[in-house]
């Protein structure tokens, strides 16, 4: 074990031993001491939020620092999963099922056996496993995704128009075969919502996920209004709204149970190869399901851990540090709420905010989880004996 990891562990434990120490008739009295103790303490961020409660109503909040539960922030890559809701519920009227393939949608697509995008399905976009990679990394490739004129891409373009480039590109690996985590599979998935309801993504987002999962018009994706936003990256939300997100997917009243639960299969469970540059994050975080990550923390052997698969854990990570998590069994959710923008673009400053929020993660949620565990029964009144 390393040396940091080490003093990871020796940090949990103090902040563990702190509150098991005299702590009893405290957590008895409010059952949410032991998170509230752990968050305070925490010392590896200072500016973040956090919520915790079951699908029908929140039962905790948590602020710390310049960061409250009404700041709009960028998430990230904790994007993927609202938008994908959106999509999904936009389509789910029987209209285009997730087996229906690209080309059956876009005039442009090629139908083609011989073209191995003619078989690109609903479900392989949103399991990032389409088998359209990023060249080298490099958005750039396509002017409708850059990284480096952000603003350019999202007001030049209609959606439309760059899954036609991300099309153009080309495809890498047979769909279904392969798992690449990047940004062009769900793109090319908002650009089919629009072209089936003849309508902008912005006006699908708000009819089919921030209306009915009862959010307000401060979150949006950035910047807002164009009509080609980053659909994996750019969302920028409040606390607030990403919890009714969180409580109207996890209560089945934005999805039903029937698609929910398609959303959340393991797409990385048979025959499935993952790219080089993807294998940090299956490592880190888990198997795929759609735009969630199956959560299985440190998963480095070569098969799935039955466990995880039993916790049925849903997270979608953002890179500044957000971290949602949904408790499918137990229908409860937590959400580290933060925007902790890297240093610099090394790794190691790239992954800090996300390995800090995954290691607050580890140290919270056995807490959260009694916090939010039934009260066990009432012990039976004593047996008196009847009067002579």
């Amino acid at each position: 074990m390393t040396t940091r990891r080490r003093g990871y562990y020796h940090l949990v434990v103090v902040i563990v031993a702190r509150q098991c120490v005299g702590g009893g008739a405290k957590r008895a009295e409010d059952p949410w001491q032991a998170v509230r103790e752990t968050l305070e303490e925490w010392p590896l961020m200072d500016n973040f939020a956090f919520s915790a409660g079951e699908y029908s109503e929140r039962k905790f909040t948590f602020e710390r620092g310049n960061v409250t539960m009404q700041s709009v922030l960028p998430v990230m890559s904790a994007s993927k999963f609202p938008a994908a809701v959106g999509i999904v519920n936009s389509l789910r009227e029987g209209i285009v099922g997730f087996d229906d393939r690209a080309c059956e949608i876009f005039e442009w697509w090629s139908c083609d056996s011989d073209d191995p995008r003619s078989r690109v399905t609903l479900r392989h976009l949103l399991s990032f496993r389409s088998g359209f990679v990023v060249p080298d990394d490099n958005y750039d490739v396509v002017d409708c995704l850059s990284l480096t004129k952000p603003d350019a891409a999202a007001w030049n373009y209609e959606i439309e128009s760059c899954a036609r480039s991300v099309y153009d590109v080309g495809i890498t690996y047979e769909p279904g075969t392969t798992f690449d985590y990047n940004s062009f599979h769900l793109q090319i998935a908002g650009a089919i919502a629009t072209v089936v309801a003849n309508a902008s993504i912005n006006d699908i987002l708000d009819e089919y996920l921030f209306r009915p999962a009862g959010m307000s018009d401060r979150s949006y994706w950035s910047p807002r209004g164009a009509p080609n936003p980053h659909l994996a990256a750019n969302l920028r939300i409040t606390g607030d709204d990403y919890d009714a997100f969180l409580r109207a997917y996890l209560s089945y009243s934005i999805l039903p149970r029937t698609v929910a639960d398609e959303m959340e299969r393991d797409y990385l469970e048979k025959n499935v190869d993952v790219t080089r540059k993807s294998w940090f994050n299956v490592h880190s975080l888990g198997h795929y399901s759609m735009c969630n990550w199956y959560e299985c923390l440190f998963n480095y052997g070569p098969t799935f851990r039955a466990s995880c698969t039993e916790a049925n854990l849903h997270v979608d990570a953002g890179l500044y540090g957000w971290y949602p998590l949904l408790n499918r069994p137990d229908s409860t959710y937590f959400q580290i709420v933060m925007a902790d923008i890297p240093k610099s673009a090394n790794k190691t400053d790239l992954w800090a905010p996300t390995i800090n929020a995954v290691r607050l993660r580890l140290a919270i949620k056995p807490r959260v989880d009694r916090a939010l565990a039934p009260p066990p029964p009432p012990p039976p009144p004593p047996s008196s004996s009847s009067p002579r």
